[in-house]
């Protein structure tokens, strides 16, 4: 299915928010650092995440389920194949740059890290297994176990799920979340058996599952030239006040408040109702949802090592090096994985035809 421009252009811009918001680690205590309020930018992924869970669950909803485990799995495969081989060549990339950080180069202590990042590898951070040691993969771990679980019992009835679960679903875990922290974040916080980072995934993939019934019906509206600089001027204004917000606000006082514009603006960008929608379906902004994956996965670590090295140099100095670090970073993970995939192919079929008996 052909890809949404904008959508793939708010990848790339949260992304870039997530990488920003990192930069905190490198800031003076209680200093003002830029998109304080960036890690909001998961909200936006895992709400798109769950859309688009249940816009492939909608279409085998008619389909007799013959086999509902292996038609999970197979789900949950094609997400996982989707992030490779890009995860572990920035996972590779981290273990190295935070081996370096711990100022012990001693075999032994690079093998002990590589072993501890072995749940980052299987997806398994958030089921409690260690904490997170070398990437920001949380999200990852988080949104494919939730998956493993809501993706069936969606596929099981999907209208009762995204029309009543999934809403009360979000609202109750979110609600927990307003009632007792007033943010959604902090993510390694652990409520006796769960982190919060797993709760979080749950919640929000069930909005963008309950959104799903909004998005479908707002697409088949016939709207006048009126009605799409309406919806355009709407759109605009989510994203101005999400970004406004993640940038320059300090605390965590209106993280739900803004929560309800990111839905909002995914609801209306997935639309394609606006006066310009068709504009931003173009090559370069597809590039650019594409590369968001590499940028996501290949920057965090920098903001750990500048912070162990380079803490003594004022903030603002800093910044600009460590966006670029990590632009450069992502690229790096971005084009050794074009490269790894060109060639697996090729790879592949020697091994199979060495190691498969004919």
């Amino acid at each position: 299915m052909k890809r949404n421009g904008k959508i793939e252009l708010m990848r790339f811009l949260f992304s870039m928010a997530v990488m920003i918001f990192h930069s905190y680690y490198f800031a003076a205590d209680g200093a003002w650092a830029l998109f304080k309020r960036g890690a909001l930018g998961v909200e936006f992924f895992f709400i798109v995440s769950g859309y688009l869970m249940a816009r492939s669950a909608a279409k085998r909803a008619k389909e007799p389920c013959a086999d509902l485990g292996k038609e999970t799995t197979a789900f949950i495969g094609h997400k996982i194949s989707s992030l490779m081989p890009n995860f572990i060549v920035a996972w590779v990339l981290g273990l190295f740059v935070m081996f370096f950080r711990a100022g012990d180069y001693t075999f032994g202590a690079f093998l002990n890290r590589a072993i501890e990042g072995v749940w980052e590898l299987l997806f398994l951070v958030m089921a409690g297994f260690g904490k997170v040691r070398v990437n920001v993969d949380w999200y990852i771990s988080a949104m494919l176990l939730a998956m493993l679980f809501l993706y069936p019992l969606m596929r099981k009835n999907f209208s009762v799920f995204s029309r009543i679960v999934a809403p009360i679903v979000a609202a109750f875990v979110l609600g927990f979340f307003y009632f007792t922290s007033l943010t959604p974040t902090n993510v390694m916080q652990y409520y006796t058996v769960i982190y919060k980072g797993m709760l979080r995934a749950v919640a929000e993939l069930c909005l963008g599952v309950a959104l799903y019934p909004c998005i479908e019906k707002l697409k088949g509206v016939s709207l006048t030239k009126h009605g799409r600089r309406l919806v355009t001027a709407a759109e605009l204004s989510c994203w101005l006040i999400v970004f406004g917000y993640m940038a320059f606000h300090q605390t965590k006082t209106y993280d739900f408040f803004i929560m309800i514009f990111i839905a909002g603006g995914i609801v209306l960008a997935f639309s394609h109702q606006g006066a310009f929608a068709g504009w931003f379906d173009k090559p370069v902004f597809a590039w650019l949802g594409e590369f968001s994956l590499s940028l996501y996965l290949g920057h965090s670590y920098w903001s750990h090592f500048i912070e162990k090295y380079f803490s003594h140099i004022d903030y603002w100095t800093l910044l600009i090096p460590y966006i670029c670090v990590s632009l450069l970073s992502g690229l790096l993970v971005y084009y050794v994985s074009k490269g790894i995939k060109k060639v697996s192919p090729k790879v592949l079929a020697y091994l199979k035809q060495k190691l498969v008996a004919q």
